[in-house]
Formats: structure tokens, sequence, C-alpha cells
């Protein structure tokens, strides 16, 4: 492209170009413009203004500028016919007048057609005029505003007395804008990357973090005069100013909203330009990082003492900064919160000659994503929280109002407390976590599962119980069948609660062999006959298991292997019946379940008769489950859901239906289950839903359906609801006796996070910080549960059971689990869950623990070290990443299908890693730990979509071209949304040789060439135009780059190959840009390689032979060849006509002219060779 620039146009300034690039996103809209305001007592001259701004735009070139697209290059153009925009509003109410500035001004500059500034004038009732003055940032700061409006304030008078008008010797304002900003990788002129280095805020976002950071919305609280007093007071012995009490009590509360201790505050510095006070262009950022042991006077101290050694941004806007530091990030600004306090009432100021005073409008839109804004007066302190929309809603913005005060009233009252025991709750809000945290009485009593199946045995004895396929037990069989098991598991001697194996393939006696073990009073320990024998025995030995029953599922030597007696099930169903026992006691113990452990070892969790009593009393009464009805049970017994899938219904009379193992894992065989058996209800997990509407499933209008186990997203939740009868979304963890929350979701298209509703009766909820006090609703801290589910602890764990079961400070002998599941508490009372406080995951259903996968793949001999990563951002194609470390870095040969196939004999399937990765040295953190957060920004392995996907593939070469090679085929041109840049020369390259739009905002919420791929085929299905052909040859002609010359050296060759299959796209786009090629493909030959393309050879030889020799300091000699009329052989370095047919024998002809060329350009017919690898062998021949 030529360097070449007009007298009317200019390349922008790099702030410019960011800011002007930023805008064209959409994503900053409406926070990228400056505004001064002033409120006249008088009128003012329409016309007279009108022509004071005129002369304003004559003298400044900057106000005449807008930007235009040439050539792929957005340059700034001067346009001296477009005036200023000017608003002049009809006279109202101040009131009014303020909200219709404010629009006014936030008002989207469209950069591409008229000049980046506006004037409003909006007369106000009592002979009053509010002048406004809106520049766009890629224009100046908010110092360049004040300026221009305290310039046009002097020129308006002499505009109104007429011409001829006296020169000004006023400082020209900044022509180029803001210019200390470069480019989205560069470095920042005194800023320091070390300094601002720090973690994020994340905000509990309800809603769902949405486009335009700039949009904001806003809440006012007070303060009231007596309490303002004693925080003047409190400063002054302090030896602070308010200011800084003010803002040190906004960092606490962020640190106990958050958890995050090190905050960047960032803070105007005020200043004034003429007679108009402004925020001047430099921002202030604070950095003081809290410690919650420190008390109230230590750490407003120093924050006093942090302030006075700030770090200055010059001339930064907060939203380019953030891309500047952070170009991986489409969303979050780097310096998230603003604080700005007025101590005291700015004095009288002129305009024009006029009485004024300066006016904040209240424009919706915001440098930061919370800003704190502050007034103190005589009569109290009035403040402003200003949240950006989609992070923050008014409800949250009063409830941090009230919190924000509360703080305060700690602050003064108890000066030395530490910050971390503060309290933050506002009593209103004590109130309301009182009534959702109380404690409630369990469902179920002192009745068991014995009791409660037993009592619809006696009512209902020949109902149908338990169906599996076409075998129906009633309930006097399941009595039957669990008496005999109950009569000979007693003849073992076992003591009470002893553990007894169940490891059975899914069969109609199942529910009969889990009643049989608990009428023994035995504990059940589930387990799946599908896992390794290595987990089966390890959890045979680490529960103690007296003996295992098992059918045959598992060959015998698989079973012996387990070392404990082996019971038959054949032999228990034909034991003789006896007298059933007394029942379980409701504190007994009911079932082990194993779940994933942190130590690298599955962990026992202990349940007792009562938690699990009470969930399906509380369940059944939830549900309204009748006699009735039935459940289809599809999970597994080795997850802890499937004794609720197992027993709802036998506990309510009704019918429970039990799904194979192979019809619960394939969609279209349980859709026949469920058509076959029209179940009433059934439970499953994300996974298992999805699969089914993966198959073609409908929905049933007649089917109650519960689902729980993973996170469920607002899309599934809202299919779920729209096609069934009831959706019930679950939570509960085996620890706490299955399900402890529940709730009926209502139809909610507003839905971005699923709430889990609230607590099963007997159960009760505790939200708490690090520090284990209450948090206010709104604030995410980690979930604690307690109640009668709350489980016994782990078998043999001590230590883990102490840790994870604590006791309950507001009941006597009470305790709570902690779930390590961070949760909040909704406005309206329900629960919402926000993920995990350490590494433990779910994935499709499954909870695991990266430790214990590490430890089986750190097993392996030949590992020296193993470390794992979760992959995907969407939750249903989460998939686990391995990362292994040699013992020797030369014994790699087969290691990944070795240790491979050693995770598969030692994990369930779920567990094991879907890709490896072999490291030659794992990553370490400052403390000799894994450095994991450097593991997840390595690229798993991936198969490379490119290949099947024509428009991918022209994605991911166009990709290569305008990033001129710094890019590999491999990369997602997603990630070009860190570099503006790069997406606008993509969108111009798609615009020009696909003839379709793309947005910039397309470019930078694509994460991958397939995404940009699937909003190209949108495009052109909605221009009519038909998608992309791959046919592996070029549309008009072919380059032929033939390697002659054995004398070049090899890595010249290599890197003229490199450089030619970008640069010559860059030569053909000087001449013909119309010509860009469209798709570059390679065919690989030996001394050959076939390039397709599109362009004009001819005209670009003798360019080609310079810039070659120019960039590898070899001078090539250049033959070009035009399909034309047929000519004879001209020299190299010529440009002969020739025709090349599907003769090939014409080829050979040219064999003597190529023994002295070193690069042959011919442009080939392209319905002449319609086998390249035939023309490549040809032309390689040539050589």
């Amino acid at each position: 492209m030529s360097n070449d620039v007009s007298s009317s146009e200019r390349r922008p300034t790099a702030s410019q170009l960011a800011l002007y690039l930023a805008e064209q996103t959409a994503f900053w809209a409406g926070g990228l413009q400056h505004c001064r305001a002033v409120l006249v007592a008088g009128d003012v001259v329409l016309a007279a203004l009108a022509a004071a701004c005129a002369d304003l735009q004559r003298r400044y070139a900057a106000l005449r500028r807008h930007f235009r697209d040439v050539d792929g290059e957005p340059l700034l153009v001067s346009s001296d016919g477009w005036p200023v925009e000017f608003i002049a509003g009809a006279p109202r109410s101040l009131g009014a007048a303020l909200k219709v500035a404010a629009v006014d001004a936030s008002r989207h500059f469209d950069l591409d057609d008229r000049p980046a500034i506006r004037v409003g004038v909006y007369p106000v009732e009592g002979g009053r005029t509010l002048v406004v003055l809106t520049i766009h940032a890629a224009v100046g700061g908010r110092s360049v505003a004040a300026r221009l409006l305290d310039e046009l304030g002097q020129r308006y008078p002499l505009a109104l007395a007429g011409p001829p008008w006296p020169s000004n010797d006023m400082p020209a304002v900044e022509q180029g804008g803001p210019g200390r900003v470069v480019g989205s990788v560069a470095t920042l002129d005194g800023v320091s990357r070390a300094v601002l280095a720090h973690r994020p805020i994340t905000w509990p976002v309800s809603r769902g973090r949405g486009r335009g950071h700039g949009r904001s919305i806003t809440t006012a609280w007070w303060l009231e005069e007596s309490h303002t007093a004693l925080l003047r007071a409190f400063a002054d012995r302090v030896g602070v100013s308010v200011a800084t009490v003010l803002r040190s009590a906004l960092r606490i509360l962020l640190f106990r909203e958050t958890g995050e201790r090190d905050i960047l505050l960032g803070s105007p510095k005020p200043t004034r330009i003429g007679d108009v006070a402004v925020a001047a262009d430099d921002i202030q950022i604070l950095r003081h990082a809290l410690d919650p042991h420190t008390s109230v006077v230590d750490t407003v101290q120093a924050e006093h003492t942090m302030a006075t050694q700030p770090v200055d941004h010059p001339d930064v806007l907060n939203a380019v900064l953030s891309r500047a530091l952070r170009p991986e990030q489409s969303d979050g600004l780097e310096v998230q919160v603003g604080f700005r306090c007025d101590t005291g009432a700015e004095p009288p100021i002129t305009w024009a000659g006029m009485v004024a005073r300066d006016i904040d409008l209240p424009v919706a839109h915001s440098p930061y994503e919370l800003e704190c804004a502050v007034t103190v007066g005589d009569d109290g302190i009035v403040g402003e929280w200003r949240g950006a929309v989609g992070l923050f809603d008014e409800q949250t913005l009063d409830r941090m109002g009230r919190s924000y005060s509360t703080l305060l009233h700690g602050l003064v009252q108890c000066p030395a407390r530490p910050i971390g025991e503060l309290d933050v709750i506002h009593p209103t809000d004590r109130t309301r976590l009182a009534k959702w945290e109380a404690p409630t009485s369990g469902a179920s009593g002192e009745d068991t599962l014995v009791e409660l199946v037993g009592r619809w045995i006696r009512r209902t004895p020949d109902r149908p119980a338990v169906v599996m396929a076409d075998v129906v037990h009633t309930y006097s069989e399941l009595d039957a069948a669990a008496t005999r098991i109950a009569a000979a598991l007693g003849t073992l001697r076992l003591p009470p609660e002893s553990p007894i194996g169940i490891l059975v393939a899914r069969r109609v006696e199942l529910p009969a062999i889990l009643l049989g073990v608990a009428r023994a009073g035995l504990a059940a320990v589930p387990m799946d006959p599908d896992h390794p024998t290595e987990r089966l025995s390890y959890i045979v030995g680490d529960s103690g298991c007296g003996g295992v029953i098992t059918d045959g599922a598992l060959p015998i030597e698989r079973v012996t292997a387990l070392g404990v007696p082996v019971v038959s099930l054949s032999d228990l169903l034909a034991a003789d019946p006896a007298p059933p026992g007394r029942p379980p006691h409701p504190d007994s113990l009911a079932y082990v379940l194993y779940t994933s452990g942190s130590t690298g070892r599955p962990k026992g969790v202990a349940v007792t008769h009562r938690g699990l009593a009470n969930c399906l009393v509380a369940t059944r009464q939830l549900l309204d489950f009748q006699p009735t009805q039935s459940l289809l049970a599809v999970t597994t017994i080795s997850f802890d859901i499937a004794m609720l899938e197992t027993f709802l219904a036998l506990t309510s009379g009704g019918r429970t239906i039990l799904a194979t193992s192979a019809q619960a894992r394939n969609g279209a065989e349980l859709q026949a289950v469920l058509a076959r058996h029209r179940p009433d209800v059934m439970q499953a997990t994300p996974m298992t839903w999805r699969i089914l509407f993966a198959t073609g499933w409908p929905g049933d209008p007649e089917l109650i359906v519960s689902c729980g186990g993973d996170v469920v997203s607002p899309e599934l939740a809202s299919r779920l609801v729209s096609c069934t009868k009831e959706f019930w979304h679950t939570y509960g963890p085996t620890e706490a006796s299955m399900y402890a929350v529940c709730e009926r979701l209502p139809r909610d298209p507003q839905m971005s996070i699923v709430p889990v509703g609230r607590p099963l009766p007997g159960v009760w909820l505790r939200i708490l910080d690090a520090a284990g006090s209450p948090v206010p609703p709104g604030v995410v801290g980690e979930l604690y549960l307690g109640g009668v589910g709350v489980a016994r602890g782990y078998i043999g764990a001590p230590a883990q059971t102490a840790e994870r079961f604590v006791p309950d400070p507001t009941s006597e002998g009470g305790r709570l689990y902690r779930t390590g599941d961070l949760a909040r508490w909704r406005a309206d009372g329900r629960l919402e869950l926000r993920g995990r406080n350490d590494r433990q995951v779910k994935i499709r259903g499954h909870r695991i623990e990266p430790d214990e996968i590490e430890s089986v793949l750190s097993g392996h001999l030949d590992i020296a070290f193993a470390a794992t990563v979760v992959a995907g951002h969407d939750r249903d194609s989460r998939n686990i990443v391995a990362f292994l470390q040699p013992r020797q870095s030369g014994a790699v040969q087969d290691l990944v299908s070795r240790v491979a196939a050693h995770a598969r004999q030692a994990l369930p399937a779920y567990m094991v890693p879907s890709s490896y990765a072999l490291l030659s040295t794992m990553p370490l953190t400052a403390t000799g730990k894994i450095d994991r957060a450097a593991l997840a920004r390595i690229k798993p392995p991936r198969r490379n979509v490119v290949e099947s996907d024509p428009e991918a593939r022209w994605m991911s070469e166009a990709w290569q071209y305008v990033s001129r090679g710094s890019a590999s085929r491999d990369d997602d041109p997603g990630q070009l949304a860190g570099d503006l840049r790069l997406a606008w020369k993509l969108r111009a390259h798609v615009r020009r040789e696909l003839g379709v739009q793309l947005r910039l905002d397309d470019i930078v919420a694509a994460a991958t060439a397939a995404d940009l791929a699937q909003r190209i085929r949108q495009l052109r299905l909605a221009a009519g135009v038909p998608p992309l052909r791959w046919s592996g040859r070029a549309d008009r002609s072919a380059l032929v780059l033939l390697q002659g010359d054995e004398a070049w050296p090899a890595q010249a060759v290599a890197d003229f190959e490199r450089w030619f299959k970008v640069s010559i796209l860059d030569i053909a786009d000087r001449r013909r840009p119309q010509d860009l090629p469209a798709r570059l493909a390679t065919v690989d030959a030996p001394g050959a390689t076939v390039l397709a393309a599109r362009g004009d050879l001819v005209t670009v030889a003798a360019d080609i032979a310079h810039t070659v020799r120019e960039r590898i300091g070899v001078g090539p000699k250049v033959l070009a060849v035009e399909p034309s009329a047929p000519s004879g052989p001209h020299p190299p370095g010529h440009a002969p006509q020739w025709v090349v047919s599907r003769d090939h024998a014409l080829l050979r002809s040219w064999r003597a002219a190529a023994e002295d060329t070193d690069l042959v350009l011919l442009a080939v017919d392209p319905d002449a060779p319609t086998d390249w690898t035939i023309l490549a062998s040809v032309v390689a021949g040539m050589g």
C-alpha cells in the first residue's frame, strides 16, 4: 500500500485510531465523549452563538476532521463544508432540560460522516440558558472540552457585536487529541505495568455482562448531618481529610464485597481552565493493598500516605488504557472503580459576561464499571453510585449505599477494630438474611427409608412398584425380596452400620437390594461395575466393606480381586425369609457414596437415614408426588441422586421405572423408554437432557422434570420450561444428602443465571466470607449448608471431615458443611450459584477433583510431573486437558498413548483427560508450585476445523494475509479482537473480496475462525450470495513458483517461499486491489510449490524481483507468462504471451528458458490444469 497521503488527509495518532476503532465496535458506545455544561443567567442569541461555533471550528483543524476509509486505512479527512452540529432546544424546566441535554450529549458520534463536536443550547425557565459542548475523545479530553467551552464563551460576545473580530492569542487547542496512548500492545509512556499489575475485580453480575460498557445507571444515598459531623471529627483526630476517610471506606467496602484486597481506584485531578472548573485528563490511580487484620485508624492513615504518591496517566482514557494493557480481554476495564469527592461549594463564575455555574449532566455513561461520587456539605453527605449496565442494577446499588453508610458508622465508632471485622450489613438487610437463613424443621420426623416404603407395602401390596422393560414387581414382591436379602445378610453377623458393597448391573431387584441392606441395619456402598478395578478395590478397602453383593456383572476374577467376601445376589434372593428386625435409627448410617477426592483419592461420604428420609419426603411434598404417578430412574447407583430416583416413587406409593445403563446413555433409546412407559417424573443431569434434545426429543407437556448435578444454562432451563409440564432446578452435594435447595422455575426469558431457589424443609443456608462473617444480600460468598441433611463426614478421614464440616455458631451442637461453592442471595430471597472457590470442577454432571486425576497420571513410571486444566468456555463442551513432563527427555516414544491407557485403567471414563500435551519443563510459580495459570494459556491440542469449512479456511488465509505472516494458520482469527487495527484490515479485506460488510464487533466477539465463518455465511445468505466452495485451485489464474537455482542458500529459499505467500499478495493489492487474492492454496511437489491465487502477474514481475532482492539479499531472474495469444518465448524479465492448454507438453517447451531463470510466474488458464498434482510434477520436471 502506498505511503502517500494527500494534503487534505492525515494519519490519526495512535490514540485517535484506537478511540475511533473502539467506537466502531459499538462496545464503548456512549462512553467515548466528553461534555462540559454551564447554566448562565440570561438568554443566548442563537445566531451569534452559531457564528462563534463556526469561528471556533475555523480556528482549529481538529474540529473539522472526520474519518474516512482510504484503501483499507482509516484516515482523518478535513471537510470545511460541514458545520458544528448545533442543537437548539425548547424552553423547559431545569430538570427537564438537564435530561434532554444528557441524552443529546450521550448520542453516538458518526465519525465517518461528521466532525466530532456538537453544541447544545437549552432555554430554561426563569430567563436562564443551559449551554453544553460535547466532543469525541478522538478530538480531545475533558480539559479540551472545557477549554473550548471557555473560548466559546469569550467569542460569543464578539460574535454578538459583529465583525470584524479581533485576533485571539489564546493557546491553540491540541490538534491531535490525546497523544500519549499508543497501539494496543505498545508500551505506554509514564505507565508502569508492574505498578498496574493486579487481579481484576469479579463483580456479582446478575444479568450477564452486556455490550456498551459506557452505559450506566445511577442511584443516590445520603448520610445525615449528625454523622457527617462525627466523620469530620474522626478525620481531624486521625489527621486526614474527610475525602480520605470516605475513599478508604470505599476501598474497605469493595474488599468486603468482592474479596479483593488490592483494588485500583481512579480519581480525577481537579483543576480550572479560565472560569471553567474541570477534571483534567490526567487520572490519579490510587492503589492500596488492604490487610483485613489492620485497624481502621492504621488503614485510613495508610490511605492518606498512599494518596501522596499516586500513579498518573497523562491523557489516557480508561477504556483505551484497558485495551492497551489487556488486549486479550474484550471486556473489563483496567481501572474499574472511580472515586470523586467534592468538599466545598464552587465560587461563582462568569461565561460570556453572564453569571454562570458549572453543571454536571446526568449522562448515562461512565469511564468506570463502578463510580462513587460524594459531595460533602454542611447539611450532610450526598453520594451517588454509577454502575455499568449489565454489571449492576438499582437494587444492588441501593444496597451498596446502605452497606457504605453502615460501614462509615462502624468506622467512626470502632477505630481500633480490624477492618475485616467491621459490620457491613445494614439492619434492613440483616432482617432479610435472618428470614432467608432461619432454621426449619425436617420433613420426615423420625421415619426412615424402611418405614416410608413399608407404609405403602402394607397399604398397596398388589400395586406395581418397580418396572424394568417387561418385568414388573409389585410392592409385595419388593417386600419379599428385601426380606430375604436382609435375612441372608443377617447371617454374616456384621456389626450394625457395617458397609456392604453393592456391585450389580442395573436390574429390577436393585430397589430390593438397597431396601434389604437398610433392613439389615447395614450401610450400602453402591459401586458402578463399569469403573476400573483399581478404583473399586480402593473403595472396598477404604470403606471397610464386610462383603460385596454381586450378580455376575463383573468377571469373577475382578470380583475376587477386591479382597472381601463375595455375596451372590442369587443366593440372597433364595434365602429363607426371617422376621424383620428393628428398623434402623434415623441417625444411623444409610449409605456411603464415593466422590472425587482433593487428596488424589476418592473420599467416602457417610449419609444418615435422617438425611435420606428428609430429602425423600421434602421432595415428595414439593412435587406433590401422587401414588398414581411414576418416575423414570436413569442414573447409575454410584451417583447419589440415584437414591432419590430409586425411592421417591416407592415412598409415595408410586412406580419406579428403571432404565438400563445403555438406555440412559443413548438418546434415541431413552426416547423410546419415555414413549413406552410415559413416566410422570424424570430427574437427570443437564447432559442427559441435552442428549435427549440432540436426538430430536420434542418434550412432553405431561412430564415433570428436575435437573441438577451440574450448572444448568439459561438456554437449557428455558427449553425445559417450555416443553414440559414443570421444571424443577435442584442443587445439593452428596454431603447434604442429595437435594438441599430446589425450585420450580417459571418462564423467564431474561434469565442469565438460573437460580436454584430456596432450601428444603430441615435445611438452612449460610453465605459467609473468607473470615467466616455473613455477607450482605447480593454479595458472593462461600455457601454453607446446615440441617438434618448434613452428612456425618468422610469415612476414615478425620482431618478432611474437620475441614469441611464445621460448627454452626448459630446452633448449639449443630454443624455446617462448607460446600466450596460460591453463591449469593438474590434480592427476592432465592439462591444463585456462582462457581467454585477451589479446584473442584463439574464436567457433564460429574464432580471431579483434578488432584485425583493428576495423582493417577503421576503414578505412571515415565511421568515426572502431571497437571490438568479444564478447557472449553461452554459448560457443555468443557473437557480435561493433561500436561505431562516426562522423566527422561528422550523417552517420549508413544508416551501419550501409554499414559492414556494407564489413565483409562485407573479412572472412570468421565475423569479420563480428553487430550494430552508433553512439556519439557512444567511451569512453576515463585513458590515452587505448578503455575496453572500459565498452563491455561497453553493451547491444548485440537483438531483443525479449518480444513473442513470453506469459509473458515478462507478466513484463516485472509487473517494470515492481513497480519502479514505474523499469525500462523493454527491461530484463531478471533485473537484479532486484541488489535483493532488488524481487525479493521480484516474487515476491509472481507468487504473487498466477498462483498459482505462485517462489523468490527463481529470480529471482537469471535473466538475462532469458525465463528467468523459462521457470521460470513449469515451475511452472504442474507444477501442472496451462495456459500463458498473450495475447489483447490484458483478462480482465474495461478502463480507457479519454481525453485530453479540450486545455488540459492536453503535458508534463503525457505525465507523466500514464506515471504512469497504473503508479500506477492501485497504487491498485487497495490496494482489491482479489486483482484486481491481470495484464497491461497499450496500443493507441494519435488522442487516446486504451486500457489493458487488471483492477480495481475505481468505488471508485478519487476516489483517481485526488486522486492525479493531487498528482503533476502538474492536477486532472482523472473519470467512472467500471461494467458493470451500464443507467441514465442521472451527474454527473462519481459512479458511474453502464452496460452497453456490441456497439452502439458507445451510446458516443457519452457525448459530452456527456465534453466536460466530463478522464478517463473506462470498465469495458467484455470480450466486447463484439472489436476494440480500433475501440473506440479510437470513444472518440477522443468527444473
